[in-house]
């Protein structure tokens, strides 16, 4: 099973993925990109935390 810090790794991976993404997407699916980027973020920094509280 996967452990949070590789878990934080592939979420920073797709937040990238997005960002990527979204700078040749339409301004409405950038919109969407941006969200999927900040919210892969948000899981990137709750496995970290996860991974420091050693759950």
């Amino acid at each position: 099973m996967d452990n949070d810090k590789d878990n934080a790794r592939k979420f920073r991976q797709y937040a990238a993925q997005c960002l990527q993404l979204a700078q040749r997407a339409s301004e409405e699916d950038r919109k969407v990109l941006m969200e999927l980027a900040k919210a892969w973020r948000l899981c990137a920094e709750e496995a970290e935390r996860q991974e420091q509280s050693g759950s």
